[in-house]
């Protein structure tokens, strides 16, 4: 069953600027007022427009890389995620929602440290995507075992990223320490769900070790956009 939850930007009441179609369990969930919406209306106000892909680590459910594509556009939309259960309802999740597929899917972790097998699709989807719909999917960690290959943003085949946006549950600074190249490159805008108990607890690293990154390949410590369950940062280069 599917049914639409109303999504608010920031400074909205109940004038909802889309609505997301989404199949139940996941519809019930309910937080769709508000959920990660500083970082979201972020990312919309400073990518409608703009050029380039927006690399989208950490998809998990894709409801939030749909709301991205409404942005974007679905060519220009590179999803990144590590778990082969949580591929099957990001695609269910998008094919309610986007009417094009994705410009690139890449399963895999990213992270510094290229290791194993990934799995990157150009105009669609990896073949996870097309297992039976899990509710309640699995997710793997670069701290932990996993099955999927690790990679670098960097070795991605993308002609010009505007914006990278990642959501890592603690291994934030190793994704960035993948992507150096790109910020280096392209000077993309970068949004990081930073969270410093699993940065500590799982990788042992810091949000001022990630900072101190960021800051040595150009960028400035940035801005909090808001803090609920995480911390929802925005970088721009110098």
């Amino acid at each position: 069953m599917f049914r639409n939850v109303g999504y608010l930007r920031q400074g909205q009441t109940r004038d909802y600027d889309y609505t997301l179609i989404l199949p139940e369990p996941l519809a019930s969930w309910d937080v769709w007022d508000y959920w990660e919406r500083e970082r979201t209306t972020s990312i919309a106000r400073v990518m409608e427009g703009r050029p380039g892909w927006l690399v989208d680590v950490g998809v998990e459910a894709g409801w939030l890389s749909v709301a991205h594509a409404h942005t974007v556009g679905a060519a220009r939309m590179c999803l990144v995620e590590g778990s082969a259960e949580a591929w099957p309802l990001a695609r269910t999740v998008w094919n309610a929602n986007v009417a094009a597929a994705p410009g690139m899917t890449v399963h895999g972790l990213a992270g510094p440290d290229p290791a194993g097998s990934v799995q990157v699709t150009v105009g669609g989807w990896p073949d996870a995507a097309t297992a039976p719909v899990v509710d309640k999917p699995s997710y793997e960690y670069l701290h932990g075992a996993h099955t999927a290959g690790v990679f670098r943003v960097d070795e991605l085949d993308l002609d010009l990223v505007g914006g990278v946006t990642v959501d890592v549950e603690g291994a934030e600074l190793e994704v960035i320490a993948g992507t150096v190249g790109v910020l280096e490159r392209d000077r993309p805008t970068v949004w990081i769900s930073v969270h410093p108990d699993l940065m500590a607890r799982d990788y042992g690293t810091s949000p001022d070790a990630l900072f101190a990154l960021l800051h040595a390949h150009g960028y400035d410590r940035g801005r909090l956009l808001a803090t609920d369950h995480e911390q929802h940062w925005r970088f721009e280069p110098r």
